[in-house]
């Protein structure tokens, strides 16, 4: 299923609430300023102006890519960026062939990983999904901010939904 269908349709309400670029962005200004988030967000507000922001309107997501094929700096096996999520909000169920590492800077969070189900995660914790596993995430009154990165397969030509693992509420099966 195409990649904005499958966001939209598992987010439906989130991105009624949160439709524009601009909320978006106050949501990553709150983020920044939360009082959960870690240190290493004080640089952020600075340069927040000047980052390529890829919007994602219907999904109630936007994210960075400032190191990639796409990305300020060049690399064919690098990627790296920031990514925000709105709150309300699931990413379903979905692997690729990239190596992913995430940095949670604010906000709390629900991780999908294994079958242990959606594990709640803090700001400072570090996940790591190797390639091929499936993994979601699912936000709850509050923004998620991560950095994140991918290593090894960075085509997005890997990446896989897989909406049939997830109940209409977005709760892992």
């Amino acid at each position: 299923m195409e990649l904005r269908k499958c966001l939209a349709s598992a987010n439906e309400s989130a991105a009624k609430r949160v439709n524009d670029e601009t909320v978006m962005l106050t949501l990553f200004e709150r983020s920044l300023r939360s009082a959960d988030a870690i240190p290493l967000t004080q640089g952020l507000p600075r340069v927040a102006a000047e980052l390529d922001w890829a919007s994602h309107r219907d999904i109630a997501m936007m994210h960075t890519r400032l190191v990639g094929p796409d990305g300020v700096f060049k690399s064919e096996s690098f990627r790296f960026g920031t990514f925000l999520i709105a709150p309300d909000t699931v990413y379903p169920l979905h692997t690729h062939g990239a190596h992913e590492t995430y940095i949670i800077l604010s906000g709390q969070s629900r991780w999908w990983n294994s079958p242990a189900g959606y594990q709640p995660q803090t700001p400072g914790t570090v996940i790591v999904h190797e390639p091929w596993q499936p993994h979601a995430m699912r936000t709850a009154d509050t923004s998620l901010l991560t950095l994140w990165a991918w290593q090894g397969d960075t085509s997005f030509a890997s990446y896989r939904f897989e909406p049939d693992g997830f109940d209409k509420n977005g709760v892992a099966i």
